[in-house]
């Protein structure tokens, strides 16, 4: 699927990140072998109402040898982008406690 870019200043990019207690190489590992990323995140994806939707997720080592856990996400659906956004921010702050939990 291609990458859609609008330059519409309705378009909104929400960040939500998190601090795992292991090092990103077993962050990563762990989350495919529990295969979560496949079954429920679409990098580049979008419906009827939300035309673009690009997902990056980041791992970053900090200092102390843990791991800084990003998701990105820059969507657009027009007078729904607002709501849109705050879905979103919702359901991955949610997704990424019950990540620690598992993690």
């Amino acid at each position: 699927m291609e990458i859609v870019n609008y330059t519409d200043p309705i378009m909104k990019k929400i960040t939500v990140t998190s601090v795992f207690d292991a090092t990103p190489e077993a962050v990563w590992g762990k989350l495919l072998d529990l295969e979560m990323l496949m079954k429920i995140c679409k990098p580049r994806a979008r419906n009827r109402i939300v035309t673009v939707w690009n997902h990056l997720i980041t791992l970053r080592r900090t200092d102390d040898n843990k791991t800084l856990y990003t998701d990105e996400v820059e969507l657009y659906a027009g007078i729904f982008t607002h709501p849109a956004a705050f879905w979103s921010k919702t359901f991955y702050r949610h997704r990424q406690i019950k990540w620690q939990q598992i993690l």
